[in-house]
């Protein structure tokens, strides 16, 4: 919900991602009623997906601030006002929020918290009770203007987005319930496991919280397991963590031992559960 914005001065960039139905069209008619609407295309020289699509957007605006809406993502009628009115209070130059996440069994608010002193911007996305999503972005053009989206990447983009922006400004947290993430679609089965080996291969050496790293590695090997056990990255977060000194139990030596043997195991515990409490 960008056009009925209670924040009238805005300046929307569209960009088709290479749409092969009526998208198009429907863009041109769109922007052809609103001064405000610019549209653009990814040309096919740029790798397609959200980072490439993101990243023409900053480079085709022309607006003192710049935030990111994803197609399937909404914000609240007075998110753009919310968030302005709280940057001219606090002259913050990029901020974040919690967001309310659609799934497939309902509803509910992602919390998120301010990055703690002395916690580093790369600790603070790999930990669970953080939350920074794309479409709760708000940042300073002549900052964001600096940073590109990974477009090698599909699969924690916005981390490395993050942590990017992170090292010119710092970020504020603004607590706010305005912004509405659709993962209805279960996005998990979408996780590319390479990608996120190759953020974490790129940034680790700016994590100074060993029980951060070891706790999302476990994480990401536990869900890896679960719903690729055929992937073969497995054997890299074995050797993330062997190389934190990380003594294994029983089910996780089972994990990297054959990832398929271990996403049995759980099943049949959660069936057996399951009876118990019958």
């Amino acid at each position: 919900m960008v056009r009925e914005q209670s924040f009238e001065d805005w300046e929307l960039v569209m960009v088709d991602d290479g749409s092969t139905d009526q998208t198009w069209e429907i863009l041109n008619d769109v922007a052809v009623t609103e001064s405000r609407i610019k549209i653009d295309q990814r040309p096919e020289n740029r790798t397609k997906g959200p980072s490439p699509c993101r990243n023409i957007g900053v480079e085709n605006s022309s607006g003192l601030y710049i935030a990111f809406l994803d197609a399937d993502d909404e914000w609240s009628i007075d998110r753009l006002l919310n968030a302005y009115t709280f940057i001219q209070e606090t002259n913050a130059k990029a901020i974040y929020s919690g967001a309310w996440v659609v799934v497939q069994k309902g509803k509910y608010f992602r919390e998120s918290r301010p990055i703690r002193k002395g916690e580093s911007i790369f600790d603070f996305t790999i930990n669970g009770d953080s939350f920074a999503q794309t479409s709760t972005l708000l940042v300073k053009s002549e900052i964001a203007k600096q940073v590109a989206f990974p477009e090698a990447i599909r699969f924690h983009e916005d981390f490395a987005y993050f942590i990017e922006v992170g090292e010119l400004v710092p970020w504020s947290f603004f607590p706010s319930k305005d912004v509405i993430v659709n993962w209805e679609d279960n996005h998990l089965k979408k996780v590319n496991y390479a990608d996120c080996l190759y953020f974490y291969q790129k940034y680790k050496s700016k994590s100074i919280d060993k029980i951060s790293r070891i706790g999302y590695l476990k994480y990401t090997a536990h869900e890896l397991a679960v719903r690729q056990p055929y992937d073969n990255n497995i054997k890299f977060y074995h050797k993330f963590l062997m190389e934190e000194g990380v003594k294994f139990g029983i089910l996780e030596f089972i994990l990297f031992l054959s990832p398929l043997a271990y996403s049995m195991l759980l099943k049949i515990r959660n069936k057996m559960l399951v009876l118990k409490n019958f």
